[in-house]
């Protein structure tokens, strides 16, 4: 029975990597959060921090506060081993909790007290104030004029597709994501990272564009057109899709990526399609990339070019989210060196605010040439570690689009850390290809929940990773950029035994999670697909590293596990099954007639 209905399933998806899902994206950090420099809290946020802080015991409070310093050093190691309340006045000031961010209250300290349901009570009273009290809305800072041009662009312009694109973290996702919120009719978005093939694409629009929480497994453009079209008849305005990170698909060297655009043009003038009586709306389409979109005559696209921040609101930005006390010839020097990239500048600006350095040692350390990043911050020499072969993963600062003073930011907001505990877990975490859950992150770091929200807060206000606020679930993420020069760190002797250490946590965790999905695809193989689906990404770094270890060697003694080859032979593309095939070959060569009895039998 199993077989055959999972003979059904691989028909069905025909091999199709699927890779990412619709719901989330990642916020970028195009714009700098809203976090006050000034260190000044409310009366009524301070007697929420008091009353938490007095309801926990003694030992309880031992724990907290042992844990807080264990991550954060510096003034923290300054406060009395039970005097909570100081450490999270120290957070307030330095923007790690606020009104708007109680992470820490919920999710930290909460769990560790016998008495949840009283703190729980008073956070809830306090979000109910907050709530009913007039606030003004986070604007899109310094990218007010960019945000009138593109709505402008979608609703009276000559094109019905706009391609928001320029060089990582300026901002694109972020405000393709402000202009879908104010879009005044239907809206639909797809997050197109990792998908590479155009069957790929047509599953995922599909799905965005259908209101249902099942899984259409449909791989043609034809369903997805038709349903367009139903759609723009039923609608009484223009409807918008944003495509979000579509890179691959935008046209580059070679006869492959030449194909691929080709073909992905075709499908977005397709999904256009032609006014007509029965039509009441237009279809409005946004697209973010690195790079101008080539479509050839056969497509109308609007390439409009997202660039820095002018240096009076990044000069601005710094002050108000960093230090408002800095000099103004030290201010327009790191305004020069952010050259008005946001994710950069809520890096330093976080620097500032939490004063691991001020503004004249910021400076000075950027414009030394690193050598040897530890001596920054005390952290031991690098450890020798034995010959291993080993991936190294290479940040070249040009291929990312940015310039060396600015890799040198990268390289501070990583160093300047308040602990060598958080580098450690910024490390750790960028093995994740997707938004993660704090419960994810504990695994690979090998600590409990509230230990990882901790850490990962940390990470949060030191701008290394974020969160996504119109998630409804709690996950955190890190920027493209960010995540492809932590890993390069991860390979550096000083931490690539950590780095190891997490791979290996990585793998476990998902080739845990794929047994699980195996074994239900008897049960319901759709939803063993969407499970998959949603961490797809993920799945295929664990089975890289999977592939340089023994882990999918399948023992007589685990025959249960055989369940993981179909799941993979039903969801991988053919060649990394064939990498799959020729590492086991590899190991029945080495292990002898051994090997071949661990080879899986088809």
């Amino acid at each position: 029975m199993f077989r055959k209905q999972y003979w059904i399933l691989y028909c069905r998806i025909n091999l199709s990597p699927c890779v990412t899902h619709v719901t989330t994206l990642l916020v970028k950090m195009a714009s700098l959060e809203t976090v006050s420099a000034t260190g000044e809290i409310s009366p009524n946020f301070d007697k929420l921090l008091k009353d938490v802080s007095s309801e926990l015991s003694p030992e309880e409070l031992r724990q907290a506060v042992s844990s807080i310093k264990s991550n954060f050093k510096g003034k923290f190691e300054d406060q009395k081993e039970q005097d909570l309340y100081s450490c999270l006045h120290l957070f307030a000031n330095q923007g790690l909790v606020s009104e708007d961010n109680l992470t820490v209250l919920e999710r930290f300290v909460t769990p560790k007290t016998s008495k949840k349901e009283t703190i729980q009570e008073k956070i809830q009273g306090f979000k109910t104030v907050r709530q009913r009290e007039t606030r003004p809305k986070e604007e899109l800072t310094g990218r007010d004029n960019d945000l009138k041009q593109v709505m402008t662009k979608l609703t009276t312009g000559r094109s019905n597709v706009v391609n928001l694109y320029g060089s990582s973290g300026v901002g694109k996702t972020r405000l393709a994501i402000e202009t879908f919120s104010k879009w005044p009719g239907k809206n639909f978005k797809v997050d197109f990272r990792g998908i590479n093939e155009m069957k790929t694409v047509h599953f995922h629009v599909l799905n965005a564009l259908t209101v249902s929480e099942q899984t259409v497994l449909v791989y043609e453009a034809n369903p997805v057109i038709a349903r367009m079209e139903q759609l723009k008849r039923d609608s009484q305005s223009d409807i918008l899709l944003l495509l979000d990170n579509v890179d691959q698909f935008s046209g580059g060297d070679g006869e492959a990526s030449a194909d691929l655009n080709a073909n992905f043009v075709t499908f977005l003038g397709r999904l256009l399609g032609s006014k007509t009586d029965e039509v009441k709306s237009n279809l409005k389409i946004l697209l973010t990339s690195r790079t101008t979109l080539s479509h050839g005559v056969t497509l109308d696209v609007d390439n409009y070019e997202v660039k820095a921040l002018d240096n009076a609101i990044s000069s601005s930005l710094l002050q108000t989210l960093g230090n408002r006390s800095l000099e103004e010839n030290q201010r327009e020097r790191l305004v020069e060196i952010c050259n008005g990239n946001p994710l950069i500048l809520n890096g330093m600006a976080a620097i500032l605010r939490q004063k691991i350095a001020d503004d004249k040692m910021l400076l000075e350390t950027l414009q030394q040439e690193t050598v040897t990043e530890p001596s920054e911050t005390g952290l031991p020499p690098a450890e020798k570690v034995s010959p291993v072969t080993r991936e190294r993963e290479i940040f070249d600062h040009k291929k990312e689009g940015i310039d060396k003073e600015q890799e040198h930011c990268l390289r501070k907001m990583f160093f300047f850390l308040p602990s060598k505990r958080l580098k450690e877990s910024a490390v750790s975490v960028s093995l994740f290809c997707r938004s993660f859950s704090a419960e994810a992150a504990a695994t690979i770091l090998k600590v409990d929940p509230t230990e990882a929200v901790i850490q990962l807060e940390g990470l949060r206000n030191s701008k290394v990773v974020s969160v996504d606020p119109e998630a409804k679930v709690l996950s955190y993420d890190i920027h493209p950029l960010m995540r492809k020069f932590l890993r390069s760190i991860g390979n550096s002797n000083v931490f690539f035994k950590v780095y190891q250490k997490a791979r290996d946590q990585f793998c476990n965790l998902f080739m845990s999670n794929i047994k699980e999905i195996s074994a239900s695809l008897d049960k319901n193989y759709i939803d063993a697909f969407n499970r998959f689906d949603l961490d797809k990404p993920n799945f295929e770094l664990a089975l890289n590293i999977s592939l340089k270890s023994d882990h999918l060697l399948i023992p007589e003694k685990h025959h249960e596990s055989i369940m993981i080859c179909y799941l993979f032979e039903a969801m991988l593309d053919d060649k990394q099954k064939r990498a799959i095939f020729e590492s086991w070959a590899e190991k029945a060569e080495d292990d002898g007639e051994e090997g071949e009895q661990n080879l899986p039998f088809y």
